[in-house]
């Protein structure tokens, strides 16, 4: 039974052709963009980062670091209470076998610069 889910992820050519370095690829990415949501939520609520901070009970300083050193580490626990937070929740869509996405980007070389994926499992 097949889900509506569909991603457009960026991906180089190169990338189509070594399964490690696709899973690589896409987990560098996904973590990027989740991470990128943390700062746009919080723009979204009308937050400045002392007020999201104060409804944490966190630093200012590990908000600043959440939304701008891709060194600094947040949890998924962090992450939910962040979205929290700003008054919006992630919704946890289903779950797509990377084999099954690979398959279907190499079927897509015609338009490497984005892959559309839709799980048709």
């Amino acid at each position: 039974m097949g889900t509506d889910t569909t991603i457009t992820i960026p991906v180089p050519e190169r990338v189509f052709q070594d399964p490690d370095l696709f899973r690589s690829y896409l987990t560098e990415y996904i973590l990027l963009d989740l991470r990128l949501q943390l700062e746009e939520a919080r723009k979204q609520a009308g937050l400045t980062e002392k007020a999201l901070a104060r409804k944490l009970h966190w630093k200012v300083r590990k908000i600043r670091q959440c939304e701008t050193d891709w060194d600094t580490s947040v949890t998924l626990e962090d992450y939910i209470r962040w979205l929290v937070a700003c008054g919006v929740l992630p919704v946890p869509g289903d779950l797509i076998a990377l084999e099954h996405i690979r398959a279907q980007s190499c079927r897509v070389l015609e338009s490497p610069q984005t892959l559309g994926l839709v799980d048709d499992s």
